[in-house]
């Protein structure tokens, strides 16, 4: 029995399958419309070219509207991205169509354009300050995104590392890697809750900001586990992403620190048990030693009192010895 392939099925399951491929990115260059099957076989670039000039993203399906760089010359080819997709609604007389409803901003694709990021630990302080609550970019990322067409309701922040960020990163000290990331979710969250100075009423009302991407496995550990300024200044208690909008990018984390906080409120437990035992025997042993102390004064005192009683009575029995000698003295002298 042979095996069936794409090839074998009808034209338009082949046509429906590569539909569900297309994907479109907007950068600096312009807007494009692809398909991983583009350029496979005659055969299926002939459906995707079919497919292509029909092609309307819907809310339903995955992510398929990639924005690399919110700058003017981006959105100004988003805009027009955008018309070409309304133009083609009309045409195909569908009105029901929304518009882009969803994009999805690739951040590592654009934050730390001309960066050298093979530098070390230098660079990704670089990249950290980039990320800084009061960098630049947040008010042009406000501004861009706020001059989005009405009909779109998501902005999804990707916040998967790119190869060469991975690298730098990953070859900087654990204290500057958490200092990169603490900086960047910073960044993310006056994106996504600027001041009102910043971003209209009704912007902030209509638009829905989420956070996804696979945050790197060899990082939760690290970001796990409280840092010495949330130690010192929190008590102990990590600063929690792992709710609200970094939930699901952060959610491993998340689980992480709440291990480590029982960890660490198991290991306070114990010590604080250690440290009563400690104190308890300290307090026994004090007040044995007070007891000695006490019975030793005493013993002191009880040897005192003999003493000087034996001495009352050896003066006692000195005066009566004296005075029976005068007596006997006395008595002499009259005979």
């Amino acid at each position: 029995m042979s095996s069936t392939t794409i090839l074998s099925l009808p034209a338009e399951l082949r046509q429906q399958i590569v539909a569900q491929t297309i994907s479109a990115t907007i950068d600096k260059k312009g807007y494009h419309i692809t398909t991983p099957f583009s350029s496979v076989c005659k055969t299926l670039q002939a459906d995707a070219n079919e497919v292509l000039s029909l092609w309307l993203p819907t809310a339903s399906a995955d992510p398929l509207v990639f924005v690399k760089n919110p700058d003017p010359e981006t959105f100004k080819h988003f805009h027009a991205f955008h018309q070409l997709l309304n133009e083609r609604a009309a045409r195909l007389k569908n009105s029901a169509w929304p518009g882009v409803s969803e994009i999805t901003i690739q951040v590592f694709d654009q934050v730390w354009n001309g960066t050298n990021l093979l530098k070390g630990t230098h660079e990704v302080w670089r990249m950290s300050m980039g990320a800084a609550v009061y960098s630049s970019q947040c008010c042009d990322w406000v501004t861009r995104l706020e001059g989005l067409p009405d009909s779109v309701k998501t902005v999804k922040f990707d916040l998967t590392l790119g190869v060469k960020e991975t690298e730098a990163v990953r070859e900087a000290e654990e204290s500057m890697q958490k200092i990169f990331w603490y900086r960047l979710l910073q960044m993310v969250k006056v994106i996504v809750r600027p001041s009102r100075s910043l971003l209209s009423s009704d912007r902030v009302s209509t638009v829905q900001y989420e956070v996804v991407g696979t945050f790197p496995e060899w990082m939760e550990d690290a970001m796990g586990t409280p840092s010495e300024v949330e130690l010192k200044y929190y008590r102990g208690e990590p600063v929690s992403y792992g709710e609200g909008l970094f939930a699901g990018f952060m959610k491993n984390v998340h689980k992480k620190r709440e291990a480590i906080m029982l960890e660490m409120k198991t290991a306070a437990e114990k010590k604080a048990k250690k440290q009563l035992a400690l104190e308890n025997a300290r307090e026994k042993m004090r007040k044995k030693m007070m007891v000695k102390k006490d019975f030793g004064r005493r013993m002191v005192e009880l040897k005192k009192r003999k003493r000087e009683v034996g001495d009352v009575g050896e003066q006692s029995s000195h005066t009566s010895n004296g005075v029976k000698r005068q007596k006997t003295e006395d008595g002499s002298v009259f005979r």
